[in-house]
């Protein structure tokens, strides 16, 4: 599966936020894009307090959807 929040981006879901993408087992903050074929992940990397660059990661994606039972 693949899943954005990005409105240009073919994975895009109204729905995305209310998603946990985990890289290798380990949860993600600042994603922004998901793809578990291609075990591709999109994230925000922070710079400092007011510049981030994006960032490519790569390895085992999981996307998870948040619920009770997450």
């Amino acid at each position: 599966m693949r899943i954005s929040v990005r409105k240009n981006d073919a994975g895009y879901r109204e729905d995305a936020y209310q998603f946990v993408i985990l890289l290798n087992g380990c949860v993600l903050d600042e994603c922004f894009t998901a793809d578990e074929e291609t075990g591709e992940a999109w994230i925000y990397d922070r710079q400092n307090r007011w510049a981030y660059k994006e960032k490519k990661l790569t390895g085992r994606v999981e996307v998870k959807k948040m619920g009770l039972n997450s």
